[in-house]
């Protein structure tokens, strides 16, 4: 009876699994036929109705640059300036294009929004954390390689290769700074046209600021209900449900 028992639990949870991976695959079945079908449609200037078509690509985890230029051309157009300024910014991060960078800041400028003063530090944190996952890669791979080298060296040689060892802890004590502290803080844009900032997260919190539609701020830490963000130079929480983080 037991045995029969465990498999029909490993049955139904195994049907359970299958289902639900054909449920999910059913919601785009094939991304590159739906983004095909989202460019035909953009390029016939159907663009309320290619956009939908972008959205379910975007929503199943999947972008290309120039999705997400046409997302943002849409929503400009719409004369939704918050959403563009998000999908402008998400391509500015997958492509590190100078020309979204000048476009957000004139986008922002023109709608008086804050938070898209972009200098030269900025775009070098940018670069870092594009090409951050492969940094670590090549230096963990480093590390191993010196360790292999050291390992061979003492068995070779019979001594203890000193300098082997100095250079790969260097290189691990380098490597764990890397990972520590390479990672820039995320963006946020405020997607509510009254957010309220306040100095706690809490409702009884005291008011720092309402703020409008379309301010991008920078997050310091996530939470399931309140971001800490900064807000003019201070610290201030938001409710998470009105801020849609930039982060590729």
């Amino acid at each position: 009876m037991i045995k029969f028992q465990k498999i029909a639990f490993k049955f139904t949870a195994t049907t359970f699994i299958v289902l639900l991976i054909g449920i999910t695959g059913a919601c785009i079945a094939d991304p590159a036929a739906e983004l095909q079908t989202a460019d035909s449609l953009f390029a016939a200037e159907k663009y309320t109705e290619s956009f939908q078509h972008y959205q379910q690509v975007y929503d199943a985890g999947l972008y290309s640059p120039a999705m997400l230029l046409h997302m943002a051309y849409i929503k400009e157009g719409l004369g939704e300036e918050a959403e563009s300024l998000y999908y402008l910014n998400q391509y500015y991060l997958s492509t590190l294009d100078r020309s979204a960078r000048r476009k957000m800041t004139e986008l922002a400028k023109t709608n008086e929004l804050m938070g898209y003063r972009f200098t030269d530090i900025d775009f070098i944190v940018s670069v870092i954390a594009r090409y951050r996952q492969t940094a670590i890669s090549l230096a963990l791979a480093a590390c191993l390689l010196v360790l292999a080298l050291v390992i061979r060296y003492r068995r070779v040689k019979q001594q203890k290769p000193v300098a082997g060892l100095i250079l790969m802890m260097l290189l691990l004590i380098g490597t764990a700074v890397f990972i520590n502290f390479s990672e820039p803080a995320p963006r946020g844009i405020i997607m509510s046209n009254q957010a309220y900032l306040l100095d706690q997260p809490s409702a009884g919190g005291d008011l720092v600021e309402i703020a409008g539609k379309g301010h991008r701020v920078k997050i310091l830490e996530d939470g399931d209900v309140w971001v800490k963000v900064t807000w003019k130079d201070q610290t201030a929480y938001i409710r998470k449900q009105h801020l849609w983080a930039v982060q590729i």
